[in-house]
Protein backbone atom coordinates (compact mmCIF):
# COMPACT_ATOMS: atom_id res chain seq x y z
CA UNK A 1 0.00 0.00 0.00
CA UNK A 2 1.78 3.67 -1.00
CA UNK A 3 1.80 6.09 1.79
CA UNK A 4 -0.67 8.98 1.36
CA UNK A 5 0.73 12.31 -0.33
CA UNK A 6 2.44 14.60 2.34
CA UNK A 7 0.54 17.72 2.88
CA UNK A 8 1.76 21.11 2.44
CA UNK A 9 3.09 23.68 5.53
CA UNK A 10 0.27 25.57 4.54
CA UNK A 11 -2.62 23.14 3.62
CA UNK A 12 -4.96 21.72 6.49
CA UNK A 13 -6.78 18.68 6.85
CA UNK A 14 -10.14 19.86 7.30
CA UNK A 15 -12.07 22.62 8.83
CA UNK A 16 -10.80 25.05 11.10
CA UNK A 17 -11.38 23.70 14.94
CA UNK A 18 -14.38 24.94 16.47
CA UNK A 19 -12.56 26.76 19.35
CA UNK A 20 -11.12 29.18 17.09
CA UNK A 21 -12.79 31.77 15.20
CA UNK A 22 -10.64 34.45 12.40
CA UNK A 23 -11.17 37.81 12.38
CA UNK A 24 -9.45 39.41 9.22
CA UNK A 25 -6.28 37.22 9.35
CA UNK A 26 -5.70 36.81 13.22
CA UNK A 27 -7.43 33.52 14.82
CA UNK A 28 -9.35 33.95 18.24
CA UNK A 29 -10.24 31.70 21.28
CA UNK A 30 -13.69 30.76 20.98
CA UNK A 31 -15.85 29.57 24.20
CA UNK A 32 -17.64 26.45 23.42
CA UNK A 33 -21.25 26.62 22.99
CA UNK A 34 -21.91 25.38 26.46
CA UNK A 35 -18.93 27.42 28.33
CA UNK A 36 -21.10 30.18 26.55
CA UNK A 37 -24.27 29.67 28.14
CA UNK A 38 -23.16 29.26 31.70
CA UNK A 39 -21.35 32.07 32.14
CA UNK A 40 -24.23 34.03 30.12
CA UNK A 41 -26.65 32.44 33.14
CA UNK A 42 -24.06 34.07 35.62
CA UNK A 43 -25.43 37.03 37.42
CA UNK A 44 -23.10 40.34 36.90
CA UNK A 45 -21.96 40.29 40.76
CA UNK A 46 -21.05 36.51 40.95
CA UNK A 47 -18.94 36.90 37.37
CA UNK A 48 -17.16 39.58 38.95
CA UNK A 49 -16.67 37.16 41.99
CA UNK A 50 -15.75 33.96 39.90
CA UNK A 51 -12.92 36.52 37.92
CA UNK A 52 -11.90 37.37 41.72
CA UNK A 53 -11.73 33.61 42.66
CA UNK A 54 -10.10 32.68 39.40
CA UNK A 55 -7.35 35.47 39.40
CA UNK A 56 -6.39 35.06 43.10
CA UNK A 57 -6.04 31.15 42.48
CA UNK A 58 -4.00 32.10 39.65
CA UNK A 59 -1.40 34.73 41.50
CA UNK A 60 -1.32 31.90 44.53
CA UNK A 61 0.17 29.32 41.44
CA UNK A 62 2.06 31.44 39.83
CA UNK A 63 3.54 33.71 42.23
CA UNK A 64 6.76 31.82 42.60
CA UNK A 65 7.31 31.53 39.41
CA UNK A 66 6.85 35.27 38.59
CA UNK A 67 9.41 36.04 41.90
CA UNK A 68 11.79 33.85 39.93
CA UNK A 69 11.12 35.35 36.37
CA UNK A 70 12.29 38.75 37.99
CA UNK A 71 15.02 37.68 39.64
CA UNK A 72 17.03 35.80 36.66
CA UNK A 73 16.13 38.94 34.41
CA UNK A 74 17.85 41.52 37.33
CA UNK A 75 21.00 39.44 37.56
CA UNK A 76 20.87 39.15 33.84
CA UNK A 77 20.62 43.06 33.39
CA UNK A 78 22.85 43.47 36.65
CA UNK A 79 25.78 41.15 34.49
CA UNK A 80 25.19 43.19 31.42
CA UNK A 81 25.37 47.06 32.84
CA UNK A 82 28.67 45.94 34.79
CA UNK A 83 30.84 44.88 31.86
CA UNK A 84 29.03 48.04 29.13
CA UNK A 85 29.01 50.88 31.84
CA UNK A 86 32.51 50.93 32.57
CA UNK A 87 33.19 50.64 28.87
CA UNK A 88 31.02 53.33 28.35
CA UNK A 89 32.57 55.44 30.96
CA UNK A 90 36.19 54.92 29.81
CA UNK A 91 35.14 55.91 26.43
CA UNK A 92 33.39 58.97 27.28
CA UNK A 93 36.03 60.32 29.35
CA UNK A 94 38.95 59.22 27.16
CA UNK A 95 36.53 61.02 24.35
CA UNK A 96 36.25 64.02 27.13
CA UNK A 97 40.02 64.48 27.97
CA UNK A 98 40.93 64.55 23.91
CA UNK A 99 38.19 67.58 23.72
CA UNK A 100 39.94 69.27 26.22
CA UNK A 101 43.29 68.80 25.19
CA UNK A 102 42.50 70.25 21.51
CA UNK A 103 40.43 72.90 23.00
CA UNK A 104 42.58 76.46 22.28
CA UNK A 105 43.47 77.88 26.12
Amino acid sequence: MAPAPAASAGATSGPAPASLATTGTQPRPVAPSGATAATASLTPALQERLHDTLEKIAWEAFSDLSDTIVRQVVERVEAVAWEVIPQMAEALIREEIRRLKAEPE
